[in-house]
């Protein structure tokens, strides 16, 4: 039987995979078969078995577990109806006839993801200068012992033709393929095999059997391809295949940047086992390495991490802003001063109320839950309104929205009232009473990595931010609340409602604040969301 996997986060489905017989690996890693990278979710978090018309799926010791149907479980059989939790996601697992899967190259072919982790296993082995044998028991200790092969073998090849052969021939010893073929793209997109090996014992020595049309998908996608036993579906053999002493086969893509430039392409008779998970991974790695030497040789050594790729990883722990000064000081040097940066413009400090109570007795999932919902609903209401998320702290936290007031302060009071209306189903399915309070303040900041050469940790600091934190802890659940400057700025802008609350006594603050209750006008609650 084929199962349906739909997976939803809390905006509605965002993946949908047909489960066939076997076994199929879900988690943030590259090399699952059903990658999902988010908050919570472990490198491998779970296995799904499909075994006749049986589906079963087994906790892989991951940090936060799993729950079926709300129960936390180690393994469990799942039917058709069942939801699955793993990290921030659900898994919906429905029933799929023959009828609904295509027939086409995907009906058989996996497609893979890109490869990361083990290229970083491989950049760590280069830095250590391992020595490994070959033939170790450990698959794991292998695959990465033929990666260092190819790392030295990196550093003395003499020409690219040269690279490509030492390449392709560890390639083919690690997974003991019948075939190998590497194929490169001409200037108009065409295909050409630069190398072609077969394994001496093989019955055949004809070079390696490729299917172009596969090659032609994985050249186009970008993403790796293998399928464990072609002959399983009549839509493969029929006029696409030489199927003579081929089963399993794995096609993966050559990647310059984005850019497909070639790919390599193993096969394996029928009687033997498919490739496994860990050979498309290491494959895809040594793939990975090969095409940035192909496009632009270097010096035995870890490859450099390019700017862009560096950027996507910082932006993640700070605001974009930030990553720029970082880049500039990494390429170009810069004056400490860099560091930080003095701006103007509005604090919203969003307050997960409940979240206390809910941490001494909850299970940690619900926990992990809960949060990861939360920040994704701050981060994208925070950049649907031009502003930044700053900090995160315990249940709370920090966004910036920089500019002139009479621009910013609208901008900030329509992402408050659209984190204020976030509701306990939406936030932990209901299992818990949560919900949000969000306080405003206006004025200068100053953001940066503060600390010595040792250390350094991004923050942001000012008297507005400590003000609008205080002024969340006043709200009740719901509600937003702001300063005099604030209302200031809002009250010149028509459809905002703002009610004064009389002066309250802030922490830090010598003199009691007049607050205001902000909302919009019924006619004005829809413009700008």
């Amino acid at each position: 039987m084929t199962f349906k996997i739909t997976v939803e986060d809390s905006s509605g489905p965002v993946q949908e995979i047909l489960l066939r017989p076997g076994i199929h690996m879900v988690g943030r890693s590259a090399a699952c078969d059903i990658r999902i990278d988010t908050a919570f979710m472990s490198r491998r978090h779970a296995k799904l078995v499909v075994a006749g018309d049986k589906l079963e799926i087994f906790d892989l010791d991951s940090h936060n577990g799993m729950f079926v149907n709300g129960l936390k479980v180690r393994d469990s059989e799942i039917v058709p109806g069942d939801i699955i939790y793993l990290g921030t996601r659900r898994l919906l697992v429905a029933k799929s006839g023959d009828e609904a899967v295509d027939r086409d190259l995907d009906s058989q072919l996996v497609r893979a993801p890109l490869p990361v982790e083990m290229a970083q296993s491989l950049d760590a082995l280069q830095q250590q200068g391992a020595d490994l044998a070959l033939d170790a028991a450990d698959p794991m200790v292998r695959n990465l012992a033929i990666l260092y092969r190819v790392s030295e073998r990196f550093g003395r090849a003499e020409s690219v033709e040269e690279l490509m052969r030492d390449a392709l021939d560890l390639v083919r010893e690690l997974t003991q393929a019948t075939t190998a073929a590497l194929l490169v793209a001409d200037d108009g997109g065409k295909l050409e095999p630069k190398v072609t090996l077969s394994d001496p014992a093989a019955p055949r020595d004809d070079g390696a059997v490729v299917s172009w049309p596969v090659a032609r998908k994985v050249l186009a996608e970008g993403h790796a391809l293998f399928s464990r036993d072609i002959a399983a579906d009549a839509s493969l053999v029929s006029g696409l295949w030489d199927l003579d002493g081929v089963g399993a086969v794995m096609c993966v893509p050559l990647l310059a940047g984005q850019r497909a430039i070639g790919c390599i392409y193993l096969t394996r008779p029928f009687a033997d086992a498919g490739f496994t998970d860990r050979e498309v991974e290491t494959v895809n790695a040594v793939a990975h390495l090969l095409a940035g030497r192909m496009v632009a040789p270097t010096a035995a050594g870890a490859p450099a991490v390019g700017s862009g790729e560096l950027g996507s990883l910082l932006q993640r722990a700070m605001p974009s802003r930030m990553v720029d000064r970082l880049q500039m000081l990494a390429i170009r040097g810069a004056p400490t001063s860099t560091w930080c940066d003095r701006e103007d413009g509005v604090l919203l400090f969003a307050d997960l109320v409940g979240f206390g109570e809910l941490v001494p007795t909850a299970p940690t999932a619900l926990i992990s839950l809960v949060l990861g919902r939360f920040q994704y609903q701050l981060f994208r209401v925070t950049e649907e309104h031009q502003g930044t998320v700053e900090t995160t702290h315990d249940s709370g936290a920090l966004a910036f929205f920089p500019g002139e007031a009479r621009q910013a302060v609208p901008r900030a009071a329509r992402a408050a009232l659209a984190l204020a209306r976030v509701t306990s189903a939406e936030l932990a399915d209901g299992q818990a009473s949560l919900g949000v309070r969000v306080g405003l303040d206006l004025g200068s900041v100053v953001s940066g990595l503060f600390g010595d050469d040792n250390r350094r940790v991004y923050t942001t600091v000012g008297v507005a931010v400590r003000t609008a934190t205080r002024v969340a802890e006043l709200a009740q659940l719901g509600q937003v609340l702001c300063t005099g400057p604030v209302r200031d700025a809002l009250g010149e802008v028509p459809g905002w409602q703002l009610v004064a609350l009389g002066p309250h006594s802030l922490r830090g603050r010598p003199e009691p604040v007049v607050l205001f209750l902000v909302s919009q006008a019924p006619a004005a609650a829809g413009e700008g969301e």
